[in-house]
Order: C-alpha cells, then structure tokens, then sequence
C-alpha cells in the first residue's frame, strides 16, 4: 500500500512539475506586414520577399549630395510604396491623400530595380518624391495553465491556454526625387497582447494584426506629414 500511494505521489509530482515547464514555454516570430496571414495558410500568394534599402534610394550618388533639404509640402506629387506588396495599404493612401497628391507602385522587389532605384521611374512619371514604408510584426506566444484543460474532449478546446503579445514596427524612407536626398522615419512601435484557446487561435492572430494596423497606419500618416526638414 505504502509503495503503491508512493507511485502516485510521485506521478502526480512529475506531472506537475511538466505542467509547470509548459506554462513557461514561448515562440516568437517575425513576419510582413504585407504576408500577416502566413501562419495559418492564408497568406500573401504574390509575396516574394521584401525591399531593401538600395531599392528605393538607388546605389548612385547625387550630383550635390548637400543640395536641398528632404521635406514634403502640401500638394508634392508623392509616389508611395509599401514593402512586399503588389498595392500599397488603402488606409494610408487615403491618408496621405489629404495632403499630397498620391500615387502608388509595386513593393514587390525585381532585380531590375538597381542603381538609381526608384527614382528614375518616378521622375518620368512626375513625381517630387517617393515615400518607402515597411513593417513588421514581432509576436511571441506564451502557452499559460489552461493548457491542461485544452485536453478536455468538446470543453477543452474553447478555453484560453496561450497568451500571444504582438508588436508592430514601421520604417519608412523619404526620398526627394530631385536631390536624391532621402531620411528615415521610425514611428514608436505598437503592443498589443490577447489569450485565445486552440479553436481561436487563427481568428484571434488575424484581429490582433488588424487592431494594430489600424493604429499603426494614422502614426504612420503623423510621422510623415509632421517630419521636420533635415
């Protein structure tokens, strides 16, 4: 009896202690903004990688690289670009639309884009200058104690057992066509943090990317439209 309640004891202590290393276990991950669906196989099927930095700027030095200032005044012809996709974010054409005259190109990286980058598209097609963005999303999830009822046949599944804290980051790059003169803008990045259950997981990753777009495109707007001269 003795050596039977110390069996139990004992697979009770170990199953306690790897209950206890699960709750500590964590992932974390790094994707696009222009591929957010990628974990659940719903993502971005024209995403081929993303633009550096030469892809916009060029490799090419300016004539007078001292010459002029990179600033953006009411009603420049602007051609925005986002990093990765075929069409810039909606929501930020729109904004940016309110103050300049927009247009819009593919951020999806070629090997024609060398040397004068971008910039020599734009000048033929009249633009003052070109606004580069890119973002992404930082995630780590951390499984917490409803793991153990996340096993449970029907019930288990509906109950929240990870935490998952995302963070989204901007860059983006302002060129002036003419000079060829550009700066870079980072705009504070944005947290948010959730609990979803296996069933939910998807769902909850897909409204957490959403929540912060939609903080992170009107930050994004700030940071341009208010970037002082250099």
């Amino acid at each position: 009896m003795e050596r039977s309640n110390r069996r139990r004891w004992g697979g009770a202590a170990v199953r306690l202690v790897l209950l206890a290393a699960t709750a500590l276990v964590s992932s974390c991950s790094v994707r696009s903004i222009s591929n957010p669906g990628r974990p659940w196989g719903d993502g971005n099927t024209t995403y081929a990688g993303e633009l550096n930095d030469f892809d916009v700027v060029g490799t090419a030095i300016p004539a007078d690289p001292v010459a002029g200032v990179v600033a953006l005044s009411p009603h420049l012809r602007v051609l925005v670009v986002q990093s990765g996709a075929g069409f810039p974010d909606e929501r930020l054409l729109d904004g940016l639309s309110a103050h300049y005259e927009v247009g819009a190109a593919s951020g999806i990286p070629t090997p024609a884009l060398h040397g004068q980058g971008m910039r020599q598209a734009a000048a033929r097609g009249g633009y003052d200058a070109i606004i580069a963005f890119w973002g992404i999303l930082e995630t780590s999830e951390r499984v917490t104690e409803g793991v153990a009822a996340s096993w449970v046949p029907l019930i288990g599944p509906f109950i929240p057992n990870a935490s998952q804290r995302m963070r989204i980051r901007m860059r983006i790059v302002i060129l002036d066509v003419h000079t060829g003169r550009w700066r870079t803008l980072l705009p504070a990045p944005i947290d948010d943090e959730r609990a979803s259950s296996m069933v939910t997981r998807g769902s909850s990753d897909r409204s957490q990317v959403q929540v912060l777009m939609e903080a992170a495109i009107p930050a994004a707007i700030e940071a341009i439209t208010h970037a002082p001269s250099s």
